[in-house]
């Protein structure tokens, strides 16, 4: 009895760190995804935006869900297309299940005005939903963001 008390004492702590380290790990990958969407879509604008999602994504517009890359076209593209202008945010947080996963942190808007200045023209808080794909990859499933001025 004792020794099934002493495997249990050492075996309990291990199994709970391998969680943690599972977790943390998840978080890690996460977060590296999402930093490399927002570099992706800083170089290659709309169409690294479109790459990154699922065919089938889901956000709110006009509080209604709405579904599909094309939804993404007409909304946000005109925004990430327009000369001068860019999206940009940072993972803050993530956690996931190995299968889906979510990351959450801040954006900024930057444009620029008609002297050639850049400003931060709107800036908010967004959560990303993620679905991890057969090959490894993260694509995203839903995609909600704030404006701070809300």
């Amino acid at each position: 009895m004792h020794r099934i008390f002493i495997s249990l004492l050492v075996a309990l702590p291990l199994v709970a760190c391998a969680g943690v380290q599972r977790s943390a790990a998840q978080s890690a990958a996460l977060l590296a995804a999402d930093a490399q969407f927002d570099s992706d879509v800083a170089a290659r604008g709309l169409d690294a935006w479109l790459d990154w999602f699922e065919d089938d994504v889901a956000t709110w517009r006009n509080k209604e869900i709405v579904h599909g890359k094309e939804t993404y076209r007409t909304t946000i593209g005109p925004l990430l297309v327009k000369p001068g202008n860019a999206l940009r945010w940072v993972p803050m947080f993530a956690d996931g299940d190995g299968v889906f996963g979510f990351t959450t942190g801040r954006w900024a808007l930057h444009a620029k005005s008609d002297d050639g200045k850049e400003a931060i023209v709107e800036t908010g808080t967004y959560c990303t939903v993620w679905h991890k794909q057969p090959d490894g990859t993260w694509k995203v499933v839903f995609d909600l963001g704030n404006d701070d001025r809300k």
